[in-house]
C-alpha cells in the first residue's frame, strides 16, 4: 500500500475524491468537516421523516394503498454526504468509530470497495495510529494508494 502521511496544514487540500471520517462526536477533523460541509453531518443524524400530508393520504386511501413507513437509519452505518461544492472532494463519508480499529477499517474497505474504490484519504480517528490503521487494511500493500491523517494534536478547534 502507498501510504501518503499529511499533516494538518495538507489534510484539507486536494488529490481524495472520498474523504472518510469517524464520527463528529470523536474527531476533531470531523468537526471541521461538518463545518464546511454546513453541518449536513450532524442535521443529517438529527433528520426525522415528515409524515403525509392530508391531500396523499386521501389519493392513498381511495386507491386501496398503505404508506409505507421506512425505518429511520441505525446511527451506527456509515453516512455519505455529496461535498464538491464544500470541500476539494467528491465525497466525505462519516463511519462510526466504537474503539475497535480492525472492524472499523475493515467497514471503510467495504464502503470504499462498494464506491468503486476512488481516490481515499482517511481523517483517523483518535487512538488510532497509522500502523494500526496499514495493519488492520485487508489486502495486499501494494495494491492501494491512500491519504492517511492523523487526529488533530492540539487542543484547539
Amino acid at each position: 500500500m502507498a501510504i501518503q502521511k499529511l499533516s494538518q496544514a495538507g489534510a484539507f487540500g486536494a488529490g481524495s475524491d472520498l474523504w472518510v471520517l469517524p464520527q463528529v462526536e470523536v474527531s476533531q477533523w470531523a468537526r471541521k468537516i461538518d463545518w464546511y460541509l454546513n453541518f449536513q453531518i450532524s442535521r443529517a443524524k438529527s433528520h426525522t421523516p415528515r409524515k403525509p400530508n392530508t391531500e396523499l393520504n386521501e389519493i392513498l386511501v381511495e386507491n386501496e394503498l398503505t404508506f409505507v413507513k421506512y425505518a429511520r437509519e441505525e446511527q451506527n452505518r456509515p453516512l455519505l454526504v455529496a461535498s464538491h461544492s464544500h470541500l476539494p472532494n467528491e465525497m466525505t463519508m462519516e463511519v462510526p468509530y466504537k474503539d475497535e480499529a480492525k472492524g472499523w477499517v475493515e467497514i471503510v474497505h467495504r464502503n470504499w470497495d462498494q464506491l468503486k474504490r476512488p481516490n481515499l484519504r482517511v481523517f483517523l480517528p483518535p487512538g488510532l495510529s497509522m500502523d494500526e490503521f496499514i495493519q488492520a487494511w485487508p489486502e495486499p500493500q501494494t495494491s492501494v494508494d491512500i491519504t492517511l491523517v492523523s487526529e488533530v494534536v492540539s487542543g484547539n478547534n
